[in-house]
Parts: structure tokens; sequence; C-alpha cells
């Protein structure tokens, strides 16, 4: 017998893998515009590298999750659409 998708540690882990990576994203791109805005091209540069990193990072998480909560307990999920 599985778990509840509710109380299922991989659940629990990889849902705050995702949540962490999403936060660091908005941060991210927060920053991205300020320095956009103040017209500084090499931290905006640097900072687009980042995002797109964590934005994969953001991909990546998201399919382990669907991928988990599919095989692990026989669910299908539109929750965290791209």
């Amino acid at each position: 017998m599985t778990h509840s998708s509710a109380t299922c540690p991989d659940c629990e882990r990889l849902s705050a893998a995702y949540e962490s990576a999403t936060i660091r994203w908005f941060r991210l791109d927060s920053q991205r515009q300020i320095a956009q805005f103040g017209r500084d091209a090499e931290m905006s540069n640097s900072i687009a590298g980042e995002l797109a990193r964590v934005d994969e990072l953001r991909k990546t998480m998201r399919q382990a999750l669907r991928n988990h909560i599919f095989l692990e307990h026989g669910k299908t999920t539109h929750a965290f659409a791209a």
C-alpha cells in the first residue's frame, strides 16, 4: 500500500525543492529587472545566466514531482503547471 500524496515524505521533499527553486527564480527575476532598470548590463547578464539555471532546476523538480505522484500514487496531476 502506498502513502497518500498528502503524507508521503518523497512528495513533501520534492514539493519543498520545487518551492525553493521557484522562490529563488522570482528573487533572481526581480534582481534582473532592477539591474535592467538601472542599465547595468553586466549585472543583468550575470543574473540572466543564473536565472536560466534556476529555471531548468524548477522544470526538473516539477517533472520529478509529477512523475513521483503518477508512479507512486497512481494519479495524474495538472498541478505545478508551467
